[in-house]
């Protein structure tokens, strides 16, 4: 007999259950017999009873108490009981091998049940790990699709604050050149204004020299008018005192007088009109100036 066993531990009882088999099948010996078949417990059991049978037939013979036997009977029987004895030896030496093998392979399958047990523990808790493992995976992955859809949101915004900074870098440097322009631009305003102020107050100084020249020359006109006026009426009043004087003197000599002093009349009046009007003009002049330097300041 060829036993086939496997090393798996998933045919661990076929390999138990095959390994027992071969170890019955090797003890299998052939005993013809006719027409009868014992086994072992029938074949100890007979033993036995021949056994007890012959203790009684030798205790009744050693104390003479019953049916005696032929020599040749009790030899035989001896023998009988000798051969039965060996065979009962051997077969409770077989017995107690069987017995031995029974327990090593109860023990071996012990062993193996409580491998099997505490292999179907870590199996168990292999497969709550596994599952476990399974479960931390399947957030891992999540986990890792969710970093993965940030990290690409992030760089979508990366690029768009690099060219939202490369805009704004354009548009700063176009602000800049736009404030370096007003700047200049202010700097000549600044100038201009104080080239204006400059220009003003050398006009409002200028203003009011003229202005102060021109009062002065009004004042001037104004007082050599009003001197020549004295003048003239001095000239009037004597010459009417003359023509007083020189009444006597004829009509003719009056009346040229009387032109002269007409004459004279009438340049004064002339040069009074000329004085007041150079007055006038200058007066006007003086005032448009005045005009001209409050619209400067």
């Amino acid at each position: 007999i060829i036993a086939t066993v496997s090393p798996a531990f998933l045919n661990l009882e076929e390999t138990l259950s095959t390994l027992d088999y071969a170890i019955r099948a090797k003890d299998i010996q052939n005993k013809p017999e006719i027409n009868q078949k014992l086994t072992k417990k029938a074949l100890i059991r007979e033993f036995s009873d021949e056994i007890e049978r012959l203790k009684l037939d030798l205790i009744a013979t050693r104390e003479k108490n019953g049916i005696f036997m032929s020599a040749e009977n009790h030899a035989q029987m001896c023998a009988d009981l000798e051969s039965s004895k060996a065979a009962v030896e051997e077969m409770t030496a077989k017995i107690e091998a069987l017995t031995e093998e029974i327990t090593k392979v109860n023990g071996l399958f012990e062993d193996t049940s409580k491998q099997l047990e505490k292999c179907t523990l870590t199996l168990a808790d292999t497969k709550a790990n596994l599952e476990k493992t399974s479960a931390e995976l399947q957030d891992t992955s999540k986990q890792l699709a969710k970093t993965a859809h940030e990290k690409r949101q992030q760089e979508y915004l990366v690029a768009r604050h690099v060219e939202a900074e490369g805009g704004l870098h354009g548009q700063a440097s176009q602000l800049l050149q736009v404030v370096d322009t007003s700047a200049q631009h202010m700097d000549g305003l600044h100038q201009k204004i104080i080239r204006k102020a400059a220009v003003e107050s050398a006009n409002q100084s200028a203003a009011a020299a003229f202005k102060q020249e021109i009062t002065e020359q009004s004042r001037l006109a104004q007082g050599r008018a009003a001197e020549l006026f004295q003048q003239q009426i001095a000239g009037v009043t004597a010459v009417r005192e003359h023509l007083g004087a020189f009444a006597a003197t004829g009509s003719g000599l009056l009346e040229s007088i009387a032109s002269q002093v007409a004459g004279l009349e009438s340049k004064m009046a002339d040069a009074c009109k000329v004085a007041v009007d150079a007055a006038t003009r200058m007066s006007a002049e003086c005032g448009m100036q005045r005009e001209e330097t409050e619209k400067l300041t």
